[in-house]
């Protein structure tokens, strides 16, 4: 392979898949072997120091992103120095991914194949603390959220997750530190509702419990730590219910957190209508994807909590308006519509 390689926008990603003319098509990081020395006497679950991702999961979380518009099989080569294909990485669910550079390949001849990018993106979330304004839809969407986050804490009673969620805890506040985080972000009703995501819900309880769209329900949610909720909204942290609930963080994992699994409260529930729905994980794991592994993906802007006096004319004068302004609302009046 003679052309130059394209850099990735994060220099931190190690492992790096390129089309056949040296364009990156997809890159992440796996951990290397210092990654998680911080952690190394502590209590918390310690992933493999060499990764965790498999043959098969980066083909799957690959065909996320590739758009290949004829019918040949393509595969994926690891790139030797010389720079030609060394041996074809096989779906395998044993073997973990080594960071390296990689190329696509028709899989029949290794010869160059055409790949396209998806356009499609992570949504955006946006946190407020904007509590001036008491509608009565905030006040029936936090009565929702008390019950989702009641309901958690009985199904998990810990982080889900298995981070630490306080330092110190007692036992009248034995739920310091934890939160109740959606799979799916309840300000994204008009996409639940376009791509009819309510049949991921099989929670027969009353409207009046998980709402009308059913996004209250355990099913949409995960009792986290608030750090592990932070960067599950961001969606820099994924599950992946096809390979074993096993964690995926995209980017440095600090503490080790990949490679563990999803608590069996949170993957199996008290009963069949309150565990996390699998299908929400993968919709969940595939805006990870695009967020992060999707090589012409733009960091988002940044929403500030605080806008300040003039909310709507500062939402106005935003290039993504539309977008905040369908989060702010929902995030104000969400309860009259949950």
């Amino acid at each position: 392979m003679e052309h130059r390689l394209q850099e990735p926008r994060i220099a931190t990603h190690n492992v790096r898949i390129y089309a056949q003319c040296g364009i990156l098509l997809a890159s992440e990081q796996e951990p290397n072997n210092t990654d998680n020395e911080y952690h190394a006497n502590t209590a918390l679950p310690v992933a493999s120091p060499h990764g965790y991702i498999t043959y098969e999961m980066i083909y799957r979380y690959c065909s996320m992103i590739f758009i290949i518009h004829s019918q040949e099989v393509w595969s994926l080569f690891p790139l030797l120095q010389d720079g030609l294909p060394g041996r074809v990485l096989h779906h395998d669910r044993q073997t973990l991914l080594r960071p390296g550079n990689y190329i696509v390949l028709r899989d029949s001849d290794q010869k160059q194949i055409s790949v396209q990018l998806t356009s499609e993106e992570a949504p955006r979330r946006v946190r407020t603390n904007d509590y001036t304004t008491r509608t009565q839809g905030t006040k029936e969407r936090d009565r929702l959220q008390l019950h989702l986050r009641r309901s958690l804490c009985e199904r998990d009673t810990v982080c889900a997750m298995n981070t630490i969620s306080a330092f110190v805890t007692s036992p009248d506040r034995k739920y310091r530190g934890l939160e109740a985080a959606h799979v799916f972000p309840v300000s994204q009703l008009a996409q639940w509702n376009r791509n009819h995501y309510r049949r991921y819900i099989t929670d027969t309880s009353p409207a009046v419990d998980i709402g009308d769209s059913g996004l209250y329900s355990p099913q949409n949610g995960l009792l986290l730590s608030k750090n592990a909720h932070d960067v599950f909204d961001d969606f820099l942290l994924g599950v992946d219910p096809d390979a074993g609930y096993k964690i995926v963080v995209f980017g440095q994992d600090i503490i080790g957190l990949g490679g563990t699994c999803l608590k069996d409260s949170a993957r199996n529930g008290t009963n069949q209508t309150n565990r996390v729905s699998p299908d929400l994980l993968r919709w969940h794991l595939r805006m990870c994807v695009y967020r992060n592994m999707k090589a012409n993906a733009e960091p988002p802007p940044l929403w500030e909590d605080d806008l300040g006096s003039d909310d709507m004319g500062q939402i106005l004068e935003q290039p993504d308006a539309a977008d905040r302004m369908e989060v702010e609302l929902f995030t104000r009046l969400g309860g009259l519509v949950a």
